[in-house]
């Protein structure tokens, strides 16, 4: 999934193989992308000091440390663009110098990504459970997608501690 900024409008949009067409991939997408603006929609408006759809024109009154814990890392979130235009050409060269060489910074997106992992993995579980395999193949790639930064944000901090 891909977030860019149009004038004063965030636009998501996610590439679909479509040939053949297949009406439930779509499906699996399109319920994909749902989920993830709704469970950031606020984190993204802030980080472009704009607000949501519905959220009222008079700013939001200070919110609460815990939601701040529930927020994508800045830095996460360019880990993440770079990696969505070219999946797997995330170097650890690359990713050490996005976070300033910070090892303290490249341990707090390495916890983060072995949480995603596990929630991946957990979501994947409960859909085959459920026999929707789409749902499960989606999840899994999330998954593999986590782990593989995990791998790349490693060895990023293997260059930056030696």
């Amino acid at each position: 999934m891909k977030f860019t900024l149009h004038d004063d409008r965030i636009v998501a949009s996610v590439d679909l193989l479509a040939l053949p067409f297949v009406g439930e991939h779509l499906r699996a997408v399109v319920a994909r992308m749902c989920e993830v603006i709704s469970s950031n929609d606020a984190l993204a408006a802030g980080r472009v000091g704009g607000r949501t759809f519905l959220e009222a024109d008079e700013p939001d009154e200070q919110q609460d440390d815990s939601d701040s814990e529930d927020e994508m890392h800045p830095v996460m979130l360019r880990l993440l663009q770079l990696d969505a235009e070219r999946p797997g050409s995330l170097r650890p060269k690359d990713a050490a110098k996005l976070c300033d060489y910070d090892s303290d910074l490249i341990l707090e997106l390495i916890q983060w990504n072995e949480e995603q992992e596990i929630a991946w993995r957990q979501t994947r579980d409960e859909a085959f459970a459920d026999h929707d395999y789409d749902e499960a193949d989606a999840c899994e790639g999330e998954r593999a997608h986590a782990e593989r930064t995990v791998k790349v944000l490693r060895k990023a901090l293997r260059r930056v501690l030696l």
